[in-house]
């Protein structure tokens, strides 16, 4: 189950590069790892990839301080990365190829309950 004040995507179908217009507001530092689940709904075109990242930043607006990476998407599936960051601040980035790439309306945002065990 999702936050929907900390989706770091929400809205349209991904279909061409993108940066998250504002930085969400986490409050603070992880206090624990969290993990985020991307949820990619379709991958059409031919031969589309997606390549993901998570940024942070200390400030709204401020340097991005930290990314961490997903391995590249080419299916339909949901994908996870877990990590624990010490700045307040989150956006993604993402960078798609592919001829006419498609992969729908993609969801991103931390999975409050936890992963498998941890609910």
């Amino acid at each position: 189950m999702f936050d929907t004040e900390l989706l770091l995507r929400k809205t349209g179908d991904l279909t061409a590069n993108e940066q998250a217009a504002s930085w969400i507001d986490f409050g603070g530092p992880d206090r624990v790892a969290m993990t985020y689940d991307v949820n990619v709904p379709k991958a059409d075109g031919t031969s589309p990839t997606l390549d993901l990242i998570i940024q942070t930043s200390a400030t709204d607006g401020g340097a991005v301080l930290d990314t961490f990476t997903l391995p590249q998407i080419d299916a339909i599936g949901v994908y996870r990365i877990t990590f624990k960051s010490p700045h307040r601040w989150r956006r993604m980035y993402a960078t798609v190829g592919g001829t006419s790439p498609d992969f729908g309306l993609v969801v991103i945002g931390p999975q409050m309950g936890g992963e498998y065990t941890e609910f």
